[in-house]
């Protein structure tokens, strides 16, 4: 006590305000820290669905299918495995590497438990990387039944331009037709006409060319190259369009142009697998070498 009450320099009073500053901050430190309630001794039910979130949330930060995002699925797993996302995840990194009996069966366990959400996803998968038509057709037929009055947009692609595909790839080119045009009329009431994707009028094009509409093919194409300006894919077509109709120099004309937009980077590609009739560099030699043929005769 008698050392207090000694008188102290001007150091020394210094000193002992930064120790009594230390000792205030190190407990307020200690004070504002979280209660970490996962290291709890008894976790209830509603614990258990918070913590499976918790993992599910922190997957975004590893690449899917490696072993810390699929570690973080198990221990989401552990604590709900009736999350849809927990089956979903176990099946899509076999997807995507082209593992079909590790994509199947977990993927069907995660409709069973949400097929609202899940059951036009998996359609996509079925068209994309499976080219399996009939059953992606009957995953976007189920998503009518569920969600009745409302387009649904797996992957960001409604059902209508999806099944517009199957039936195009099934060469049934009239109900093709009848859904990419329905798919164009409400994507346009709902965002405009300029914003819609080059790849439905293409499309669109390509079911009236089957059909021998030759002059509304050409005016699909032509629109879609109007709203979008550079597109190899519908620059392409539409040169082989010409050419069918024997407009040969409009034809090659056209070549040059889509030959631009290749190189240009404006051509249809897709991630992980081929976009459907996906333009490439030796199509569009082969068709010049064709229209230079045909010149000659």
């Amino acid at each position: 006590m008698l050392m207090f009450m000694l008188p102290l320099n001007s150091k020394m009073e210094k000193l002992l305000k930064y120790c009594l500053s230390g000792i205030l901050f190190i407990g307020l430190l200690i004070a504002c820290q979280p209660s970490y309630d996962m290291y709890k001794k008894e976790i209830t039910v509603t614990d258990h669905v918070d913590y499976a979130e918790y993992f599910i949330g922190g997957r975004g930060n590893y690449y899917q299918g490696s072993a810390g995002e699929q570690t973080l699925i198990e221990e989401a797993a552990k604590y709900n495995p009736e999350h849809p996302e927990v089956w979903r995840e176990r099946g899509i990194p076999y997807l995507k590497r082209g593992i079909a009996s590790g994509f199947y069966p977990p993927y069907k366990e995660c409709i069973t438990r949400d097929s609202l959400n899940w059951i036009g996803y998996r359609g996509y998968c079925y068209l994309y990387f499976y080219r399996d038509y009939e059953r992606a057709l009957s995953d976007f037929n189920a998503t009518d039944k569920l969600t009745p009055n409302f387009i649904d947009h797996p992957q960001a692609q409604s059902v209508d331009f999806m099944r517009a595909i199957c039936y195009l790839r099934m060469q049934d080119f009239e109900t093709a037709l009848q859904f990419i045009d329905q798919h164009i009329a409400e994507e346009t009431r709902q965002v405009g006409q300029d914003y819609i994707e080059s790849i439905s009028f293409l499309y669109k094009g390509m079911a009236h060319q089957q059909l021998g509409q030759l002059d509304e093919a050409q005016a699909a194409y032509e629109l879609g190259i109007e709203i979008h300006d550079q597109n190899a894919d519908l620059e392409f077509y539409l040169a082989t369009l010409l050419l069918e109709k024997g407009e040969q120099s409009a034809a090659l004309s056209m070549l040059e142009k889509a030959k631009k937009s290749f190189l240009a980077g404006y051509s249809n590609n897709r991630s992980y697998v081929e976009e459907f009739y996906q333009v490439y560099w030796a199509d569009l030699m082969d068709l010049e070498q064709q229209l230079n043929k045909s010149r000659s005769i």
